[in-house]
């Protein structure tokens, strides 16, 4: 019974053959009626109305359900992807998912698959390749991307030291750079000030050291009186009096005093001995053409001096004179 009708032939010819068994006048025997009892019962389990065992069955058997005919059918339930109508299945798309029917077979739908280029892609047909720039650093090695070391390696340049991928800095010795664990630092023994002749250094300011002739009050300026500083180093003098309009530096030769004279205003300084007095000694010698005098003694502290000179030069002496201090 390999078709539909072998199979209604069969039941056909089975269920006239029970009817025979009650026809009018028939005697039908307890065997005809276990036969019928054995034929419903069998039925009954057919369609899952009936267990083996007499009690209520389950049903029809998975994937089967009573017709609109009453007769069984297949139960077609639609699943994921799967639409269902009447006796159609057929799958369910889902628009640009990939897949379409072409005539009454599945395909995949090449214009949602195919492959689309974008930067740094390359696409021809099915084929994806990586679309590298000349000289961008990447290439291909065996078919796999590898960083392009002709490219890429680290060539050193001024102050730069490279050993193998290893960049560093290349220290001039003394140059004021040093490294401190990995990190670049000042190297302080080499850029801190330091304190040479009339400078001041205080951490990292540096400042001009106030000294003879120097002022730093306001600025770096020359002091007024920078002038007895000048003039006696010239000299080489301990001592010097300021009488405004007269001026002088002492210094000690032997046994000798030499007085050094500066005037203004006119002041003419005479040629005689006597004009200067230094605490009560007279000079011994005049140079007027050197603006010097020559005075027998030493020099200490509470000097005065005094000095008579011709004013204008028409023989109107005036005397100068007061203390002699200490350079």
């Amino acid at each position: 019974m390999n078709k539909p009708h072998d199979v209604n032939t069969y039941v056909d010819d089975l269920s006239q053959a029970i009817k025979n068994l009650f026809l009018t006048g028939a005697v039908p025997t307890a065997a005809d009626f276990a036969r019928l009892v054995d034929y419903t019962k069998r039925l009954h389990q057919l369609l899952g109305l009936e267990a083996a065992n007499g009690s209520v069955g389950p049903g029809p058997g998975e994937g089967l359900k009573p017709g609109e005919d009453g007769r069984l059918v297949v139960d077609l339930t639609a699943g994921a992807g799967i639409s269902v109508s009447g006796k159609t299945v057929k799958a369910d798309f889902k628009t640009g998912g990939g897949i379409k029917l072409e005539g009454d077979q599945l395909i995949v739908d090449t214009t949602v698959t195919n492959p689309v280029a974008g930067k740094g892609i390359s696409v021809s047909d099915k084929t994806v390749t990586f679309d590298f720039k000349p000289g961008g650093g990447l290439a291909l090695s065996d078919n796999q991307v590898i960083v392009d070391t002709a490219m890429t390696k680290p060539v050193a340049g001024e102050g730069i030291h490279v050993s193998g991928t290893t960049v560093t800095f290349d220290f001039k010795l003394g140059g004021g750079l040093a490294l401190s664990g990995n990190q670049v630092i000042v190297d302080k023994a080499v850029t801190e000030p330091v304190a040479g002749p009339g400078i001041n250094v205080s951490g990292r300011i540096v400042s001009v050291q106030p000294g003879k002739g120097i002022n730093t009050e306001n600025g770096v300026s020359i002091d007024p009186n920078a002038w007895i500083w000048i003039h006696g180093s010239l000299h080489k003098a301990s001592h010097y009096f300021d009488f405004g309009r007269v001026r002088g530096f002492f210094s000690k030769h032997d046994q000798f005093i030499i007085g050094r004279l500066y005037a203004i205003d006119n002041i003419i300084f005479r040629p005689h001995n006597a004009a200067y007095d230094l605490s009560g000694r007279k000079a011994v010698a005049v140079h007027l053409e050197q603006n010097m005098v020559v005075i027998p003694g030493n020099l200490f502290g509470g000097l005065t001096f005094s000095v008579e000179c011709d004013v204008h030069g028409n023989n109107n002496l005036v005397t100068f004179r007061g203390d002699v201090r200490s350079l």
